[in-house]
């Protein structure tokens, strides 16, 4: 804008100030007629003609500014009715040329020297907030120090990036002595560092600006566990509840953090804070024990740990684990058979002695009592001590076993069991054949037996069942029986009894988990194994998923992992859309819901939201970047694209060498994507929609198109 029209702004008597841009060099005739309301007007230095009645019976007029070195010219009648007190203000080193104008010496008493001066100065030149809170702003106020009216003004900074400028409620032009008040704030979600800019003010009169500073520091806000995971190993049930162990909260940023005593778990008691109020670099600790009486089985569980810093929420996690086991007695024996030959009768001296080893075979000590025989002389050995030896679990003792002597003619078939506390036992079939000097059978004798052999069952422990047979050792011909008991859930998937030779014998079923065989002359082996009985499934709850739809196995998929939820008890809503923030929540929860410090800046991620730390933990690893205006796309549909990418990051980035020019649509698919895109048609989790021939790649993917992808993708890459 040059110029000023003819009575551009003639009868205009609501305006009371106005400030011309710097490029006008002329006032029109008429211009400001009869604009009985303005007080005041500054002209830019580039002005150089006002025309004929320009201010004309402008009777409020009381302040005319010309910025011009050179007086303007100026029209007849310009000036005609201004007010009586109007002041002429222009530059100080052209004072003498105004009053000698031809076209201005008549004003010449009204003409004044400017004098400018323009401060701005905050009481909050220095800010400090933690790493992730709001900030909140400092105000700044503009003073006019100078003798006439400044319009114009304008604020800037030197770092716009990490601040940003509140100029609503600033006033465009300052009265002498006037003042008025704009705000500057540092940006959100700024990293730990350090920050300053420069602040500068301008107006119409002057380029040179008004300058001040602020700093704003935003401290580091973190704490750190030491350790980050408890193992308290494995007790028995009934156990001693196990020592406790210490946590070592440190506050590694710069901020002071106030720690929230940490609650107990389900399974697992938590001590006292030693302190809460933490410093940076200070410390604390707390004790972490099992809880007493707890049933057997695997316990893990998250402590979480919080606290504030400056109103904004730090928090962790400390893993626990303990694991309490069903107790085991048990004992074997290195020997289960054993055969001391054939002597004569009137023997002097007996067959040599067998060493025999017991080995606790289970998780508790035990005690076991020297067995006594009958025809068999029993001499304590390693590990005896008054006839009884006590067993941590694998340990050992030793007797040995000697046929007496003086025994008459006869077979002496003897089984010698060796039992202890709860009930643990181990066998021993022993056989010695005295013979008569005649050559006679061997049959009498004291404690003789019918001259049969007699052959241990040995019985391999199968799981998730049980497995006993009846004798532990038999003769030739003699009847035995198995009985196998499967646990809750399972049944019994094979049973097979072998010879010495790995013949498998004939088993009779009868009945009731009882099966019996006819003991060969040998020892035999039982093996057996259980099965689990297959559940049938629980019927989806929900009515719009049909069997024998294309996704229903996606969708149970899903369901069942808990990867999913129906949009109401009854229904799923195949066709419906799938959030942006509904797949950052799922691979989150499939990442096991990490908590991570990391300042976000997208503007549509509110606080405490479901999606809130499930967003803040796929932007710090990268999945997820937002459409980089600020936003993140919290409530937008997913396209097939967009999540197709958030897998392939969230999978770490898999080499492929698929081409997409075999869909008609492939070329269609954003730049940004078409690795994502090859990789997911490769690895088969996106095929073709309709025909198969098209990818869609900006169309929504569906709730039902999700569920596949994801059952697909879990089995591919979780499993």
């Amino acid at each position: 804008l040059e110029t000023i029209g003819d009575s551009a702004f003639d009868g205009c008597i609501g305006l009371t100030g106005i400030t011309l841009p710097d490029g006008v060099t002329s006032i029109g005739y008429g211009a400001f007629y009869g604009c009985s309301s303005l007080t005041g007007i500054t002209l830019p230095d580039g002005a150089t003609s006002i025309g004929e009645g320009a201010f004309y019976d402008c009777s409020s007029l009381t302040e005319l500014v010309l910025l011009a070195q050179t007086p303007p010219d100026l029209g007849m009648s310009a000036l005609f009715g201004v007010g009586s007190t109007l002041r002429i203000v222009v530059p100080g080193g052209s004072v003498e040329a105004y009053k000698q104008a031809p076209d201005w010496v008549g004003y010449a008493a009204s003409i004044e020297a400017l004098s400018y001066g323009l401060t701005v100065a905050t009481d909050s030149p220095s800010l400090e907030l933690p790493q992730g809170a709001t900030p909140a702003g400092a105000a700044f106020t503009i003073t006019n120090n100078s003798n006439v009216t400044v319009s114009g003004l304008k604020v800037s900074l030197t770092d716009s990036g990490n601040f940003e400028l509140d100029t609503s409620e600033m006033a465009a032009s300052l009265a002498p002595n006037g003042a008025t008040t704009f705000t500057v704030t540092p940006r959100s979600g700024l990293a730990a560092g350090s920050y300053s800019t420069d602040v500068n003010v301008t107006s119409m009169i002057s380029s040179v600006p008004a300058t001040a500073s602020l700093t704003c520091t935003v401290k580091k806000v973190e704490i750190a566990a030491d350790p980050a995971s408890l193992d308290f190993g494995s007790a028995y049930t009934g156990y001693t509840q196990p020592g406790s162990q210490t946590v070592t909260v440190t506050n590694t940023g710069e901020q002071a953090v106030t720690l929230t005593q940490p609650l107990d778990t389900a399974y697992f008691t938590v001590g006292p804070l030693s302190d809460a109020a933490l410093a940076a670099g200070e410390q604390a600790a707390f004790t972490v024990q099992p809880k007493t009486g707890l049933a057997p089985g695997e316990y893990s569980e998250t402590l979480a740990i919080s606290g504030q810093s400056g109103g904004r929420p730090v928090k962790l996690q400390v893993l626990l684990s303990f694991k309490v086991a069903e107790p085991v007695y048990g004992i074997s024996s290195d020997t289960t058979v054993w055969n001391f030959g054939t002597v004569t009768e009137g023997y002097s001296e007996a067959p040599a002695g067998k060493e025999v080893t017991v080995t606790n075979t289970g998780n508790q000590t035990v005690t076991v009592t020297l067995p006594a025989g009958t025809n068999y002389a029993i001499t304590a050995g390693a590990g005896f001590a008054n006839d009884a030896a006590t067993l941590a679990p694998n340990g050992t003792a030793a007797f040995t076993i000697r046929p007496k002597t003086g025994l008459a003619p006869g077979t002496y078939s003897e089984t010698l069991t060796v039992s202890g506390t709860y009930s643990v036992s181990a066998d021993v079939a022993l056989r010695f054949v005295v013979e008569r000097q005649s050559g006679g059978g061997s049959s009498g004798g004291g404690g003789g037996g019918s001259g049969s052999a007699m052959y241990a069952v040995s019985l391999a422990a199968p799981e998730h069942g049980t497995v006993t047979v009846s004798p532990k050792s038999a003769v030739k011909g003699s009847t035995v029986t198995v009985t196998a008991t499967p646990d809750e859930g399972y049944r019994l998937d094979t049973l097979t009894v072998t010879d010495s030779q790995g013949n498998r014998l004939k088993l009779t079923d009868q009945g009731g988990g009882k099966f019996t065989f006819i003991m060969p002359g040998s020892q035999v082996k039982v093996e057996a194994s259980f099965v689990l009985i297959p559940q049938e499934p629980e019927p989806l709850p929900f009515a719009d998923v049909a069997e024998t739809a294309w996704y229903y196995d996606g969708v149970r998929y899903a369901y069942e992992h808990g990867l999913m939820t129906g949009t109401s008890e009854t229904t799923f809503n195949p066709d419906g859309a799938t959030s942006r923030a509904m797949l950052a929540a799922i691979l989150w929860r499939l990442e096991g819901s990490p908590v991570v410090n990391y300042a976000m800046d997208f503007a549509d991620v509110e606080e405490g939201q479901w999606y809130t730390e499930a967003i803040r933990w796929a932007a710090s690893e990268g999945i997820v970047t937002g459409y980089g205006d600020g936003t993140f796309g919290t409530n937008d549909s997913i396209t097939r694209e967009q999540f197709a990418v958030m897998l392939y990051r969230y999978a770490g980035t898999q080499p492929a060498s698929s081409t997409l020019s075999a869909f008609r649509d492939g070329a269609a698919v954003s730049e940004w994507a078409a690795e994502a895109m090859g990789w997911a048609v490769e690895a088969g989790l996106i095929t073709g929609t309709g025909d198969g021939s098209a990818l869609t790649p900006q169309g929504q993917a569906t709730r039902a198109q999700a569920a596949v992808l994801l059952m697909r993708f879990c089995q591919e890459y979780m499993a």
